[in-house]
């Protein structure tokens, strides 16, 4: 008999699958391939009180397009020294993009390919995995959960409960890594926001909040 480990391992194995066959969009022939998602998170039911944590970025990097690994290079060290400093162990949380495949000259994607991507491949891994937190590495993917949002600035580290057809989750915006690697006065507030993440973990949310009732009004 299949156990319900086994499924779920299968499953998680179709994810990865499914975005390396990918090829339905222009982006596909930008790039050297799609990057697939790395990590995991305790099975359903957890045994532990831990929170689980799904990392989603913006799109792969040069070095992530060379290696196949998400979040290799340089904003892939500095978040994993965050993760560390946090004592968030990586082994324990799942880590992707919103793209999955680099734009050309490294720009970003727009609002359209995110979305289609993100329809094709987030979804179904924020649906097999389904998280408690969800945090947003960057503008990109703050735009794709919050689409009334304008700038990172409004809801960076804010904890906002949406919901999908399976259940909600947490969502938290932080900025990227990769801001202190271009300006260095960003470093504190990167450090920051992962700081914010451990206290969210430690305590849960006092007041998460709602999807805005009117998204001009914000």
């Amino acid at each position: 008999m299949t156990t319900v480990i086994e499924l779920r391992t299968a499953g998680a194995e179709k994810l990865r699958q499914d975005i390396l066959d990918c090829t339905a969009c222009a982006l596909r022939k930008e790039c050297r391939g799609p990057v697939p998602w790395r990590g995991d998170l305790p099975p359903l039911p957890s045994s532990t009180n831990r929170k689980r944590v799904l990392f989603v970025g913006e799109a792969p990097g040069r070095n992530e397009d060379l290696t196949k690994r998400v979040f290799s290079g340089e904003a892939g060290i500095l978040l994993a020294d965050c993760l560390e400093h946090i004592d968030v162990d990586q082994s324990e949380v799942l880590i992707g993009n919103t793209t999955n495949c680099r734009p050309r000259d490294n720009r970003d994607p727009t609002p359209e390919e995110a979305a289609f991507c993100a329809n094709l491949h987030l979804e179904p891994h924020l649906e097999h995995f389904r998280p408690d937190i969800v945090v947003g590495i960057g503008a990109i993917a703050a735009r794709y959960f919050l689409p009334w949002t304008r700038t990172l600035d409004r809801v960076e580290r804010v904890p906002y409960v949406l919901d999908r057809p399976w259940g909600s989750f947490i969502f938290f915006a932080l900025l990227h890594p990769a801001a202190a690697l271009h300006e260095q006065r960003q470093t504190n507030r990167v450090w920051q926001g992962f700081q914010a993440l451990r206290r969210l973990l430690d305590n849960g949310i006092p007041d998460p909040t709602p999807w805005p009732p009117d998204y001009r009004e914000v």
